[in-house]
Protein backbone atom coordinates (compact mmCIF):
# COMPACT_ATOMS: atom_id res chain seq x y z
CA UNK A 1 0.00 0.00 0.00
CA UNK A 2 1.69 3.31 -1.68
CA UNK A 3 1.34 6.86 0.25
CA UNK A 4 -1.26 7.68 -1.30
CA UNK A 5 -3.64 4.72 -1.33
CA UNK A 6 -3.11 5.21 2.90
CA UNK A 7 -3.96 8.90 2.57
CA UNK A 8 -7.37 8.01 1.04
CA UNK A 9 -8.20 5.71 3.66
CA UNK A 10 -7.43 8.05 6.35
CA UNK A 11 -10.00 10.50 4.31
CA UNK A 12 -12.46 7.78 4.16
CA UNK A 13 -12.32 7.10 7.66
CA UNK A 14 -12.19 11.07 8.40
CA UNK A 15 -15.46 11.58 6.89
CA UNK A 16 -17.37 8.56 8.90
CA UNK A 17 -16.02 9.36 11.48
CA UNK A 18 -17.36 13.24 10.87
CA UNK A 19 -20.94 11.60 10.90
CA UNK A 20 -20.18 9.71 14.50
CA UNK A 21 -18.85 12.98 16.13
CA UNK A 22 -21.01 15.85 15.40
CA UNK A 23 -20.89 19.21 14.46
CA UNK A 24 -19.57 20.62 18.30
CA UNK A 25 -16.70 18.34 18.12
CA UNK A 26 -13.04 20.41 17.82
CA UNK A 27 -9.55 18.13 17.68
CA UNK A 28 -7.42 18.82 20.44
CA UNK A 29 -4.37 18.51 17.61
CA UNK A 30 -4.47 18.83 14.27
CA UNK A 31 -0.73 17.24 12.32
CA UNK A 32 -0.69 18.82 8.67
CA UNK A 33 1.57 16.12 7.04
CA UNK A 34 3.27 17.48 3.94
CA UNK A 35 5.46 15.52 1.18
CA UNK A 36 7.53 16.91 -1.06
CA UNK A 37 8.24 15.54 -4.53
CA UNK A 38 11.85 16.25 -4.69
CA UNK A 39 12.05 14.06 -2.02
CA UNK A 40 14.42 16.71 0.17
CA UNK A 41 13.74 16.76 3.74
CA UNK A 42 10.69 18.98 4.99
CA UNK A 43 11.97 22.66 6.01
CA UNK A 44 10.57 26.25 5.77
CA UNK A 45 13.44 27.31 3.13
CA UNK A 46 11.83 24.38 0.82
CA UNK A 47 8.21 24.64 1.14
CA UNK A 48 6.92 27.45 -0.97
CA UNK A 49 6.22 30.82 -0.08
CA UNK A 50 2.47 30.25 -0.33
CA UNK A 51 2.47 27.27 1.32
CA UNK A 52 4.53 28.88 4.22
CA UNK A 53 1.68 31.42 4.36
CA UNK A 54 -1.13 29.41 4.14
CA UNK A 55 0.30 27.27 6.90
CA UNK A 56 0.52 30.07 9.77
CA UNK A 57 -2.23 31.36 9.08
CA UNK A 58 -3.71 28.23 9.48
CA UNK A 59 -1.85 27.39 12.37
CA UNK A 60 -2.89 30.93 13.94
CA UNK A 61 -6.31 30.47 14.06
CA UNK A 62 -6.53 26.50 14.92
CA UNK A 63 -4.13 28.00 17.89
CA UNK A 64 -6.28 30.54 18.96
CA UNK A 65 -8.86 27.99 19.38
CA UNK A 66 -7.03 26.17 21.73
CA UNK A 67 -5.87 23.41 18.92
CA UNK A 68 -2.88 22.14 18.71
CA UNK A 69 -0.71 22.53 15.24
CA UNK A 70 2.31 20.08 14.35
CA UNK A 71 3.75 19.38 11.14
CA UNK A 72 5.03 16.10 10.04
CA UNK A 73 7.15 15.36 7.20
CA UNK A 74 6.14 12.47 4.67
CA UNK A 75 8.77 10.60 3.59
CA UNK A 76 8.62 10.44 -0.65
CA UNK A 77 9.09 7.33 -1.93
CA UNK A 78 12.86 6.15 -3.61
CA UNK A 79 11.86 6.91 -7.16
CA UNK A 80 16.01 5.75 -8.49
CA UNK A 81 15.12 1.89 -8.24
Amino acid sequence: MGCLDVLQTIHVCLHEAADLLGEDFTPRKVVYAISLKSGKALTTKNLFTFSQVSLLQAARALRAQGVDVAVAAIPSPDTSA
